[in-house]
């Protein structure tokens, strides 16, 4: 509530402000990641709608305030990539694939993701708490859940397939438990009057978090990444000056982090499917070769599993003679 003698000035002072500060913060926001629009314009139109209607909110200055601070410097930023320099074209490629939902792997995959990054449970409960909402926040919080089923389905691909796709549905998830949680925690108040009962009730909250925290620092120590370590290390230094290309896991990546060597990365089974080339047998494979292997001097590979699915990358290979090889790794002369 206003101060007494204040009226209505200051609280149009105060609503022009916090435009400015949503519009500002939501527009960095979409500039920093451009996925970050869904759910930025998810919760912004269920906040709008949680106030009153659409017409309404359409009538209010404000809102064209913020779209605009909104819009500017993600629409600045794309207009510099796309049509200026140019390295942004390959960027908005390849998102979405419309055959994919008429495949069951795609639904399955989504939800199969949702179970490794929330739990089945936990999103559950945080369905059931959208129940316990008042409508302004309902709607608000519903609009986060739009952005990101929107987010969903224009990704189809990643977010059957990438379990990070999901992990913004993390906080959404939480804010949809609070309500709730509330609840629970009111009626658990009730039936504990007691001073002991509560504490009861406390230890077993607490040893059902710390159970589910043991089991996954049971998880991450199950697995010694040490020999990997003195792998990449060996794989680095048998490389030492040369100019490697190569199929490794990660992309090259856990070479870069321990053999603080880069490689250009020859594509994965994965990526092939993903780029319509069936099984490996791509029809440019020749072509390809010639871009990213044969500039280089040396073709590493780690990823036995994933080679056997690349016939004709494996029969290539196999004509080069053996640069060096140790446990895990074959390095091919391809300069030759």
């Amino acid at each position: 509530p206003l101060p007494e003698g204040e009226g209505c000035p200051k609280d149009g002072v105060r609503a022009w402000l916090f435009a400015i500060l949503a519009g500002l913060f939501g527009g960095f926001a979409i500039f920093i990641k451009f996925v970050a629009a869904f759910f930025i314009i998810g919760g912004g139109v269920g906040a709008l709608l949680g106030r009153g209607s659409i017409r309404e909110a359409l009538k209010q200055p404000q809102v064209y305030v913020m779209t605009v601070l909104g819009i500017l410097p993600g629409a600045a930023y794309v207009i510099y990539g796309v049509f200026i320099a140019g390295y942004l074209g390959q960027q908005f490629g390849g998102r979405f694939i419309p055959s994919l939902f008429l495949s069951p792997s795609y639904y399955l995959g989504w939800v199969g993701m949702l179970n490794l990054v929330i739990g089945s449970a936990a999103l559950m409960l945080a369905l059931l708490g959208l129940f316990f909402l008042d409508k302004e926040k309902l709607r608000f919080i519903f609009g986060l859940w739009a952005g990101y089923a929107l987010f969903g389905i224009f990704f189809n691909y990643h977010i059957s397939t990438h379990d990070y796709y999901s992990l913004p549905l993390i906080p959404i998830a939480a804010l949809s438990l609070a309500p709730l949680a509330d609840w629970f925690f009111a009626h658990l108040a009730k039936l504990t009057p007691s001073r002991w009962l509560r504490l009861a009730a406390f230890c077993l909250l607490l040893s059902g978090t710390f159970m589910s925290l043991w089991n996954t620092r049971a998880q991450m120590k199950s697995v010694d990444y040490r020999p990997d370590v003195q792998m990449w290390v060996e794989i680095s230094e048998k490389i030492g000056d040369h100019n490697p290309a190569g199929l490794t896991q990660d992309y090259g990546s856990r070479l870069a982090y321990w053999g603080w060597k880069n490689i250009t990365s020859w594509p994965t089974h994965g990526d092939l499917i993903y780029h319509d080339d069936l099984r490996g047998a791509q029809s440019d494979f020749e072509k390809q070769f010639e871009e990213l292997a044969l500039k280089k001097d040396l073709f590493l590979v780690t990823d036995f599993n994933d080679l056997a699915l690349q016939p004709f990358l494996q029969e290539k290979l196999s004509g080069y003679p053996i640069f060096a090889e140790g446990n895990g790794y074959i390095i091919y002369d391809i300069s030759r």
